[in-house]
Order: C-alpha cells, then structure tokens, then sequence
C-alpha cells in the first residue's frame, strides 16, 4: 500500500520512531528513583502539509485497550480539575 497524502489515516501506515521529536520538544518527566515505566501514550498536534491541524497518537508496543482508555481518562482529569 502506497502512503498516499489524500488517504485521511496514511499516517498509520507508515510510523516513525518518535523519541529524537520529543527530545527536541522538551518533553520530559519526573521520575522516582525504581520507578519503571510500562506504557506510554503520546498525543500529537499535527499541522499536515496541506494546512489541516489533526490530532495523533502514538503508543508502546504492548499496551491494552483498556490501559490506554485509564491512561487518557486520568490525564484527562488531571487537565481539567488538576488531579493526580
């Protein structure tokens, strides 16, 4: 399948590693020491080529549904009501 700028989800079929972007936004967390990250989910703001703003996300490897589903919802919370 060729990955063509007109198809909407073209982007799905042909993920890049992301780890040197979020470098070079700053992204970064506070960790504990032992603490050991076991999954993660990464919202993108995209401006496409063609002046279109779409949101992505990108995941590790072996995540479930239903971690990723906790992982927004408590993200989610923590953006509106400042939660932990």
């Amino acid at each position: 399948m060729t990955d063509q700028p007109d198809q909407p989800d073209s982007h799905v079929h042909n993920p890049k590693p992301v780890g040197e972007l979020l470098d070079k936004m700053g992204v970064s967390m506070c960790l504990h020491e032992g603490d050991f990250v076991s999954d993660v989910v990464v919202v993108f703001k995209v401006l496409t080529t063609e002046g279109v703003i779409r949101v992505g996300m990108a995941t590790s490897d072996d995540i479930q549904g239903y971690d990723m589903e906790a992982m927004l919802s408590q993200v989610t919370d923590h953006v509106r009501f400042g939660t932990s």
